[in-house]
């Protein structure tokens, strides 16, 4: 059972309540009355029908889910929903772990919902990455003349000079490379099958 926060046009003596679909009106007088002592004028019970929804994305199998019972309590005395802690108190409630949890399932939701509509994300609506981020503004630093430009690769320099190194050594024709073999003329020569 859930004590659900009102609607804004709701009258503040009374109170919804999201129940087990075997509760009924008397369950919930009793209830009222003997855990809390509260008494109770009127009961309304609604049973709201959920919409067809799939498992699997598209082509998954279609099924409705369980129906929602919800009771409408008009209360003897109003009873007034007390406001909301302020954000430096709600540290004592895991409201940090609460927040990044909620940011998660929304992003997880807005995943499936591109994955249903079999849409790519832009990337210009998705958050830049920590290294997206740090090249960013390491390139503004460049630019701002903050930071020196340097090659940070060695290996790229000596690479460079081992490959001028090989196209001077590269063996002629007829001559003998390292190896002690004879260096062939042309293909047909090195392939006996031609």
């Amino acid at each position: 059972m859930a004590f659900l926060r009102p609607k804004k046009n709701l009258a503040p003596n009374f109170a919804t309540f999201k129940v087990p679909l075997q509760f009924n009106k008397l369950d919930m007088r009793d209830y009222l009355w003997n855990v809390y002592n509260v008494k109770v004028l009127s009961v309304r019970s609604m049973v709201n029908q959920q919409a067809p929804s799939s498992k699997g994305g598209i082509r998954g199998q279609t099924y409705r889910p369980r129906a929602e019972k919800l009771m409408l309590v008009e209360l003897e005395s109003p009873f007034v929903w007390p406001e909301a802690p302020a954000e430096s108190e709600r540290s004592a409630f895991d409201y940090d772990m609460w927040k990044r949890t909620d940011n998660e399932r929304e992003d997880q939701m807005k995943l499936r919902q591109n994955m249903i509509s079999a849409r790519i994300p832009l990337r210009t609506e998705e958050a830049p990455s920590a290294e997206r981020t740090a090249l960013a503004s390491e390139a503004q630093a460049l630019l701002e003349g903050r930071k020196e430009w340097k090659s940070s690769s060695i290996r790229a320099d000596e690479a460079a000079a081992a490959a001028a190194k090989t196209e001077l050594a590269s063996p002629v024709a007829g001559q003998r490379d390292a190896a002690g073999g004879v260096v062939v003329e042309d293909d047909k020569q090195a392939d006996p099958r031609r």
